[in-house]
């Protein structure tokens, strides 16, 4: 099979396709840009992969049109990642008006009409809707006529994508995945981090963008009103525009506060396992809600608690009301807090319950399974 994708030119995000090629009889070949660039609030970031070639995994780093829009770049040579190794299926990971979707189409009729032909899409807020919307419906036709499966990453956008009436199969599963050899308990490097640290008492944690859609804000109301007579600290990995502000917000708190920026990725499996309780409160906004929430799954397996908002996909992706408290309110959410520091019970049963859905559903292994299923036409054992 072969899969197109920008979001796979890191090697930490290949887990679930590595793990289809080593556990079932499958060759994966992975299609990605040569060089991709993003900004992180003024930072430059630029990836530049490697090709990669193992007896049932490759990787093939290709030149694109546009180095840093996912919906607006193409590949520029792609005829001979079909003609020359013709593949059985093909993903590709660009939402239903990217380009790279139509190109994607355009080449598998041309070089590979025998493969069936995945799609993956984020978009949980509307198809036909918007702007544009006769260029819309033009290329949605393309994509019902041209492609076979429609790969939700979250259960909203796979009732957007049935209710455009498209006419294939439809799954729900994330795209990339949580690695447990990463992503595990680990007593001695917890207490290394939380020494550097000077944690003190009970962890509450965030990682992701400090921004307002983010919900830093209801985060800090919360600990605002905590009253527990256990001291507490919390942990802040990652940066935003908000950060100035809730600097100046921390001295008002009644616990430690510690920001340490935005860390690379193969640093957060540390950074998750010093936290004893992990928040997510995001606040859906007139043009995002939360689209999935990859740091639940990653903190779960670290054995941290983990507590989010009822925005976008977050409640599924828990897998439990307990853990769930209404978006923008502190109210609730300092509850939760309060009950995950005073009922160590409670806490357990909850992050077991987190836990066990993030294995089942959200790691590298459980993943491939589900592609494999796929591939295999049990769409039953596909469907998350």
């Amino acid at each position: 099979m072969t899969v197109y994708s920008h979001a796979l030119v890191q090697p930490c995000t290949w887990g679930r396709w590595r793990a289809l090629a080593t556990n079932y009889p499958v060759s994966v070949h992975l299609v990605i840009p040569n060089r991709w660039e993003n900004e992180w609030f003024g930072k430059p970031v630029i990836w530049t992969p490697s090709a990669v070639v193992e007896e049932r995994f490759r990787v093939t780093p290709v030149a694109v049109t546009n180095r840093r829009h996912w919906g607006r770049y193409a590949f520029r040579s792609i005829a001979c990642t079909l003609r020359d190794r013709p593949a059985d299926a093909i993903i590709a990971y660009g939402e239903e008006f990217s380009l790279l979707l139509h190109q994607i189409i355009w080449c598998r009729k041309r070089f590979a009409p025998q493969a069936k032909l995945a799609f993956f899409t984020w978009n949980n807020l509307t198809i036909l809707g918007g702007r544009r919307l006769w260029l819309k419906r033009w290329l949605w036709k393309r994509v019902c006529s041209g492609t076979d499966t429609a790969m939700a990453g979250n259960e909203k956008g796979a009732q957007l994508i049935r209710e455009a009436g498209y006419p294939g199969q439809v799954l729900t599963q994330t795209e990339i995945g949580v690695d447990e050899k990463d992503f595990h308990p680990d007593p001695a490097n917890r207490e290394r981090v939380r020494r550097k640290i000077g944690a003190e008492g009970f962890v509450f944690g965030f990682a992701g963008r400090l921004t307002e859609a983010k919900g830093l804000e209801d985060l800090f109301t919360a600990l605002e009103n905590l009253r527990t007579e256990q001291p507490w600290t919390l942990l802040l990995v990652g940066d935003g525009d908000l950060r100035s502000e809730l600097e100046r917000r921390a001295d008002c708190l009644g616990g430690k506060v510690v920001f340490v920026g935005q860390r690379p990725a193969p640093e957060m499996p540390d950074w998750f396992r010093a936290m004893d309780c992990l928040v997510l409160p995001s606040r859906s906004m007139p043009d995002w809600e939360e689209q999935f929430g990859l740091v639940i799954p990653q903190a779960a397996l670290c054995g941290a608690l983990v507590l989010g908002s009822d925005s976008g996909a977050i409640p599924e992706v828990l897998g439990t009301a307990d853990a769930v408290f209404r978006e923008r309110s502190p109210e609730q959410l300092g509850a939760l807090l309060a009950r995950a520091v005073e009922d160590h019970g409670w806490r357990e049963r909850v992050t077991d319950k987190v836990r066990t859905t993030a294995r089942r559903q959200h790691t590298t292994t459980a993943l491939a399974a589900q592609t494999y299923s796929w591939l295999s036409g049990d769409s039953a054992s596909a469907l998350r």
